[in-house]
């Protein structure tokens, strides 16, 4: 999970640094993939970081991390990259170089065996140092010299005095420490003993780093840092020798910029300026995974990498943001800030908090801020007129004195102030419910509230006053207002109101500002102006193309530097105005970094000078170093690190090769057809708003669309030769340059250009042999033609006299078919109805055997009743009869089925025969038991005797032989 925090003390670097904190990002085990502890850094030309991790080397592109194990699996101590580019790596007993192999894999080629045999076992390489002339690396039994990673022969050995404990170059200089002697200096092939350096026998020395002017800097585990000068000690930064002492140093660097960062073993890293001031300290309270640093690196962007016991840590020093908040003591919602009388006040929903200002000494003033008492309610705005701080709260508007707030007026609900420029010495506050009037008493110095103006009662949050003297109020829900006061300002002479009705997008969401005198509105589909003359709102000229129309503009802001401030859509940034001879031009800078940030309809913008810009968000505020944001502009790379073969186990093709190394395209085979693009940019920080856009010349007509994919799969392809093409976009709207890389994907063998022609040379072959065999043949084809047509003739006749004879013939099968059919449909239907007639004639015969039982328990009278209708029934049931004439039709209908199956099975009795005419018929087992009035067990039972009276075997179905059944006469 990628820990990302706005957290430290006080600003960094240079007397105009921003207030507040860098952005720190932290980097668990769980994020890049190895172990805990990370002992070195280091940086390639094309950005890559790389980290000696107890799993090996770590490397990171901006997107990916990746994991190379040294052979022997030993933890990487030590990193640097050499004058030719190549990655020197030191572990335990292996000391080598990382260099691209096959396909631009990187691979560890080892230098050990160039030691000699008795120091090829040599526990931790705990330094290396890289020069034109040599490569330094250090062991605690000895230092090894070499010529570089293109020289074979042997390593030249230096061995310890006792044991060396740490190793360092400053100012060209090979600087050995050791626990028992003190510091030595290399001198050809020797160690020389630095004067005065026995002060530190016994001491861990952690650094020795170039003192800003002269000499050096000794920085010691546990007793502090001394200054080294012409065999002298001097201690230095003597004001944090208790802190370091207590903390202990591990590890420092000297910054490119000026200044010291510092890495200690209980309090994170200590920040110092270039004279030992303290600057600020970052540790687990400003979000660090921990508080014990191994390594330290500044990257070429000048912003720190901190290798930890427990993670990986980015800190932003150069950054031009910083953030005011918490740490500092300001809680809340910022809404309002501003300087007046050397004071910076930042007001918030949690109150209104103040500290000097000190204009050029903002990084030395580390003063917290204070709060203001009683201000402990949200405070909308903060208005300097006339010498007076006026604030405006939600318990209402106040006045600022001598730190104390005192009430202006009884009403609540305060937005802002604003002077009145057509009437000197009046100014209007915007309420919650309308607006309010102030005259400025000359005698007593200070604004004195008059009145509510009547006739208007909605908020004014925001609102301006145009040239004429008119004030514009906009209502975030219903449009936007226009007063007119009369010359007597106590009295509102007209009050017009304008919507959607009056060329506005809609009622909801617009905002009126003022920029260059002009009078504009924000809304939903852009800027719009009034046009006084139509009486209607027009989109603004200049500013309605600077937007795009989907986006809603959220704000516009003028500050006192002339920038306009913008927040539209998901896009935050401002227009420069830049001289340009006798006329202005405009340049847009974006910081899209912030928007998620800002109090949507609330934003706030104030920019006392061009290295402080007090920007609102959510949580506290953020400060800009403008002029240093712009330095951000140059361009930066982004790379092609893998290109794959989808589809196979072995699907790189392609690996984090430099582009240029390939002068031609990557030629692949025809069954190479699907591939997988990915890229990165080493652009570290907020990768949120890293974009990508991407094409496949040769199959892409255009750019893609921003994305902020890393990588992209092609499919399908057809033979030919292609380029992928990337480009990125960073936070501040820079485009990078492009990436390319082009592959050919062979033909097959069938579509190859010689196959192509032999498909050719056959082709006219072929051709002309068909046209001699063709002419051959014509002429035979011409004399037989003749002989043929007269033959066709004779052959006609006798087909048509054939035909005729045919046709006759047919005529009459269809009919007598036509007959059959009439026929046999005719006896279906009598089959059907003596079918229908059958069971009749067995419910009847069951009603009457039921009367009977009835009429032995009856009546005399009610028994003759009985017996009259059993008679009835007896004259109506001819079962035997039915069944006779069932059969008769059943046989017609079904060739002589049951007189056929008399023939071949005589012992069949009737019910038997009934039963087989019912299978015949494809009845089911539970219609046959209907039809004969038994039960369906009765059936099973029924069938089974009858497969034994006709002799079947169990494999055999006895519905299926009732179907086919033919009788001794048809076999």
């Amino acid at each position: 999970m990628l820990l990302w925090t706005w957290m430290a003390h006080a600003s960094l670097w240079g007397q105009t640094a921003p207030l507040g904190l860098p952005p720190i990002h932290s980097y668990t085990k769980q994020d890049y993939g190895a172990e805990t502890q990370n002992w070195a850094i280091a940086q390639d030309a094309r950005g890559l970081l790389y980290f000696g991790n107890n799993l090996g080397l770590l490397e990171y592109d901006g997107t990916a991390w990746t994991v190379y194990p040294l052979p022997n699996r030993s933890i990487v101590r030590s990193l640097t990259i050499d004058e030719s580019g190549t990655l020197l790596v030191g572990g335990q007993d292996e000391l080598g170089y990382f260099a691209e192999g096959e396909r631009g894999m990187p691979q560890f080629h080892s230098l050990t065996h160039l030691l000699p045999a008795p120091y090829q076992k040599f526990e931790d390489v705990w330094r290396i140092f890289s020069t034109p002339e040599h490569t330094y690396w250090g062991t605690h039994g000895a230092l090894f010299l070499h010529g570089g990673v293109q020289d074979t022969t042997p390593f030249t050995v230096i061995p310890a005095p006792g044991r060396f404990d740490n190793f360092f170059w400053c100012q060209g200089k090979m600087l050995v420490s050791d626990l028992d002697r003190g510091i030595f200096m290399l001198d050809g092939d020797s160690l020389q003993l630095l004067p005065g350096s026995e002060r530190f026998v016994g001491q861990h020395i952690a650094a020795i780093l170039p003192h800003p002017l002269q000499g050096w800097l000794v920085l010691t585990r546990d007793a502090g840092i001394y200054h080294y000068l012409l065999e002298t000690l001097q201690p230095w930064a003597g004001d944090l020798t208790g802190f370091f002492a207590e903390h202990q140093i591990y590890h420092g660097i000297a910054l490119a910029q000026g200044g010291y960062a510092i890495g200690t073993s209980q309090q994170g890293v200590v920040l110092l300026d270039a004279d030992g001031n303290w600057i600020q300290t970052l540790n687990e309270g400003h979000g660090l995974l921990n508080n014990s640093v191994l390594s330290v690196f500044e990257d070429r962007r000048h912003n720190l990498w901190l290798g930890l016991e427990n993670g990986l840590a980015y800190i932003e020093v150069n950054s031009p943001f910083a953030w005011l908040g918490q740490p500092q003591g300001i809680r809340g919602t910022a809404y309002a800030s501003l300087i007046f009388r050397d004071t910076l006040y930042l007001g918030t929903n949690q109150g209104l908090f103040f500290r000097p200002w000190q204009r050029g000494r903002t990084t030395l003033n580390k003063q917290p801020f204070q709060l203001v008492p009683q201000s402990k309610t949200p405070n909308w705005g903060l208005s300097a007129l006339r010498g007076q701080l006026l604030v405006s709260q939600h318990l209402g508007p106040s006045r600022l004195s001598r730190a104390r707030l005192q009430r202006l007026a009884p009403h609540q609900g305060s937005w802002t102030f604003v002077p009145l420029v057509q009437h000197p010495g009046y100014a209007l506050e915007g309420t919650y419910e309308g607006v309010a009037l102030y005259r400025w008493q000359e005698s007593a110095q200070r604004w004195t509230y008059q009145q509510k103006i009547a006739g208007f009662d909605e908020s004014a949050r925001v609102m301006v006053e145009d040239s004429l003297g008119s004030i514009w109020i906009s209502h975030a829900y219903r449009g936007v207002y226009r007063l007119h006061l009369g010359e007597d300002p106590h009295q509102l002479e007209a009050l017009d109101f304008f919507g959607q009705k009056d060329g506005l997008p809609s009622d909801f969401l617009i905002n009126v500002t003022r920029i260059n005198g002009e009078v504009m509105f924000t809304t939903e589909a852009g800027v719009y102006c009034f046009d006084a003359a139509k009486e209607r709102f027009v989109p603004h000229r200049a500013f309605q193309s600077a937007f795009s129309l989907e986006n809603p503009v959220h704000r516009l802001i003028q500050d006192d530097l002339g920038n306009i401030w913008y927040a539209a859509g998901q896009t935050f940034g401002c227009f420069r105005p830049v001289s340009r001879g006798d006329s202005v031009i405009w340049r847009r800078f974006s910081i899209n970094r912030l928007q998620k940030r800002l109090v949507k309809g609330f934003e706030h913008i104030f920019t006392p000078d061009a290295h402080h810009v007090f920007i609102g968000t959510e949580e506290g505020f953020i400060t800009l170093d403008l002029a240093k944001a712009l330095n951000q502009q140059a361009p930066f790379p982004v790379y092609l690190r893998k290109v794959e073969w989808m589809g196979r186990p072995d699907s790189a093709i392609f690996r984090g090769a430099i582009l240029e190394n390939l002068n031609e395209p990557l030629h692949l085979p025809p069954d190479a057809r699907d591939f997988r693009f990915s890229y990165s940019a080493t652009f570290f920080g907020d990768l949120e708003e890293l974009h990508y856009q991407y094409r496949l010349i040769g199959l892409d007509e255009s750019w893609s669309d921003w994305t902020q994919k890393t990588e992209k799969e092609y499919t399908n392809l057809d033979p030919g030769t292609y380029t992928f093409e990337v480009r990125t976009r960073n936070m501040y709207g820079n485009l990078s340059e492009v990436a390319s890389l082009s592959l050919t994907i062979a033909r097959p063998w069938y579509a190859r250009t010689g196959a192509i022609v032999v498909y050719v040379l056959l082709g006219i072959g072929g051709i002309l042999f068909l046209f001699r065999l063709n002419a051959r043949n014509l002429e035979a084809k011409t004399e037989a033609l003749q002989t043929e047509n007269a033959r066709a003739l004779q052959k006609q006749e006798a087909e048509f006299r054939q035909e005729a004879q045919r046709s006759e013939a047919e005529i009459i099968r269809l009919r007598n078919e036509k007959l059959e059919v009439e026929v046999a449909y005719k006896n279906r239907e009598l089959a059907s109805s003596a079918m229908h007639l059958l069971q009749k004639g067995e419910v009847l015969l069951k009603i009457k055997q039921e009367l009977e039982e009835l009429a032995k328990e009856a009546s005399p009278s009610g028994r003759k009743q009985i017996q009259k209708l059993i008679r009835v029934i007896k004259d109506d049931i001819r079962l035997d009869k039915n069944w006779k004439q069932f059969e008769i039709h059943f046989d017609q209908v079904h060739g002589d089925f049951l007189a056929q199956l008399r023939a071949a099975y005589p012992e069949l009795t009737a019910r038997d025969q009934r039963l087989c005419a019912y299978l015949r018929m494809n009845f089911s087992t539970k219609e046959i038991a209907q039809l004969m009035n038994i039960s369906v067990r009765g059936v099973e039972i029924s069938r089974y005797r009858l497969r034994k009276k006709l002799g079947l075997d169990r494999e055999q179905n006895l519905n299926a032989f009732m179907m086919d059944f033919q009788g001794p006469e048809a076999s």
